[in-house]
């Protein structure tokens, strides 16, 4: 069954701006009824851009399918229209795919007016292109970028984790440096990536957890006594760390302390 087209964009002020270009890391899906997303950014989520600017341009890796899975969510409409990159993972690929990528960039870019770089391969590359052509562009912090490169098979395979880290890491301070303006995800990646004096910043998590599930703080004696419960959600990307979370599980049985069990939570 074809899902349905999604719903008109939220009628505003005609005084919105013009188009915005976001660069995500995201991976989307093109078939013959449009843009899809596996897991995250559905259409909803770019409304709240329709708000203030006239057009949504989301940059991102879109691979093509001629069916779709149930579980995905379409991700373009009214107002949103994808600049399609093709589909590279892993370090190998990203270097493949450089030197058609850098010239698509660059004319992907000339659809805006305004940039949001969400951090990642992806707005590496954008950023190059503005940075030589001296235009602003906004910096969302959404993450450490350190970690998302660390733990990626390909770099561990080559044994430069540490080194990738640290120039992810250093692209990142350098691209806030540059930025006109910053948005943060917490007070704690504001003091890792910290802004400029004068460069107007914000912390506005784009998380929304409705108030059945903020409790207050609990001593760790509380859980002496009964078992712990650990639930993850995110997807199974070698880049959330899950390797980690099993190892930490590992030491803790091997020590012994069996109390305890792990829900894992997406695709």
């Amino acid at each position: 069954m074809n899902e349905p087209a999604p719903s008109a964009a939220p009628a505003v002020a005609t005084s919105r701006k013009g188009t915005i270009v976001v660069v995500v890391e995201d991976h989307f899906v093109q078939t013959p009824e449009g843009v899809f997303s596996t897991y995250a950014l559905p259409y909803a989520y770019w409304q709240h851009y329709l708000e203030i600017f006239k057009e949504v341009r989301p940059l991102a890796r879109v691979a093509r399918s001629e069916v779709r899975e149930a579980s995905w969510v379409r991700a373009d409409g009214p107002g949103v229209r994808f600049l399609p990159l093709p589909e590279f993972r892993g370090m190998r690929q990203v270097l493949r795919y450089l030197p058609g990528n850098l010239p698509r960039m660059r004319r992907c870019l000339r659809a805006g007016d305004y940039f949001l770089l969400m951090g990642g391969n992806v707005s590496a590359l954008a950023w190059l292109w503005l940075k030589a052509q001296r235009v602003p562009y906004a910096r969302a912090v959404i993450g450490h970028e350190r970690e998302a490169v660390a733990i990626m098979p390909d770099i561990q395979r080559f044994g430069i984790a540490k080194l990738m880290a640290l120039i992810s890491h250093w692209m990142g301070h350098v691209q806030v440096r540059g930025a006109c303006c910053a948005n943060y995800w917490s007070r704690q990646l504001r003091a890792a990536y910290p802004p400029p004096a004068r460069t107007p910043n914000f912390i506005i998590p784009e998380i929304e957890l409705g108030g059945e599930v903020m409790v207050g703080p609990r001593a760790a004696e509380e859980f002496v006594a009964e078992p712990l419960h650990l639930v993850s959600v995110g997807r199974m990307n070698p880049e959330k760390g899950y390797c980690v979370l099993l190892a930490a599980l590992k030491q803790l049985n091997d020590a012994g302390e069996r109390r305890w069990t792990v829900e894992i939570i997406g695709p």
